[in-house]
């Protein structure tokens, strides 16, 4: 039912942007961090058809992040979505959950780090507390995404069912209400995951080929001719963040003349040493890095001082 990938194989992008996993998708179970679902394990849970899988992909070409509204209300008294904090002590438990997807941010003068980040959920969709729009006033905590929700409810159905009689009937219950009140939300989950599988092919072609720019970061070029891979192309390959190798390299050639130019130079003092006048020996100086007072020899004009050296 559940696609897992090794590590070996989802594990490169995190060594490749930051060297940790403590921003990326942490489920709650830390055996089950690597773990992400399919698209074929929401298709069987909601029981999808092959228009709707369809739809989902053409939504996810088209950046289109709306939910899918279907015969049921997108309401929380609808749509019953679990309280996270029942079973997560940072949520809220004041309040019901609503669902909500998460939309392009406006982009910040920042890391290039923190932009990605700011880039890599678009279009995740996610559930919130509603204390603000009864009247609650903030509480303070934070969004929950929904495909981790999802993953801890299959793993513990009986939060959800207490009373039903077995594990099979409980994920019975299950399939019902993610095929009837929570299909808008499974739909949604879908169409996120269409979009990520774009965002990690990109990345991952960087990776390989950085000299890749925002028109060829997908082989697929039919693909590339779609809003979201080339609006995507262009946040993750900002000009002020990636730059072409011949430029770089001239700008590190530039910044080395630079150096080179602002190192000190030795120099040269010009400045000429008596000689010795007859058979008198000139006397010794005790300080030897004074000159004395003398006339070159080519010279008829006034005796001149001679510059002291600094060293």
């Amino acid at each position: 039912m559940w696609q897992v990938p090794s590590f070996s194989e989802n594990g490169w992008y995190t060594d490749l942007l930051e060297g940790d996993s403590k921003w990326l998708d942490a489920f709650p179970a830390p055996a089950l961090r690597t773990l992400i679902p399919h698209v074929d394990s929401y298709r069987f849970l909601a029981s999808l058809t092959e228009n709707e899988m369809k739809k989902c992909n053409e939504m996810a070409l088209m950046e289109n992040i709306d939910l899918v509204k279907g015969n049921y209300p997108l309401t929380p008294d609808t749509m019953k979505l679990p309280i996270i904090g029942d079973f997560d002590r940072t949520k809220c438990t004041m309040s019901p959950s609503a669902l909500a997807v998460r939309g392009f941010m406006t982009p910040k003068q920042q890391t290039a780090m923190a932009e990605l980040k700011r880039i890599w959920n678009v279009g995740r969709p996610y559930l919130k507390c509603q204390c603000v729009t009864e009247g609650k006033g903030d509480c303070g905590k934070n969004i929950s995404w929904l495909d981790h929700v999802l993953w801890y409810l299959l793993s513990d159905l009986h939060y959800l069912f207490p009373e039903a009689p077995s594990l099979r009937a409980r994920a019975r219950a299950f399939r019902v209400r993610a095929k009837t009140t929570w299909r808008a939300a499974i739909l949604a989950s879908v169409v996120f995951t269409h979009m990520r599988d774009v965002m990690v092919k990109m990345a991952y072609n960087v990776a390989i080929d950085p000299s890749r720019t925002a028109a060829n970061t997908l082989d697929d070029l039919a693909i590339m001719l779609h809003k979201f891979p080339r609006t995507m192309a262009k946040l993750i390959l900002p000009t002020r963040y990636v730059r072409a190798k011949e430029k770089r390299r001239v700008e590190a050639a530039s910044s080395s003349a630079t150096k080179t130019i602002r190192k000190p130079q030795q120099t040269i003092l010009e400045f000429c040493v008596p000689p010795a006048r007859g058979d008198v020996t000139a006397p010794a100086q005790e300080n030897p890095l004074q000159l004395e007072t003398a006339t070159p020899p080519s010279s008829t004009s006034r005796p001149r001082m001679t510059p002291r050296l600094p060293f």
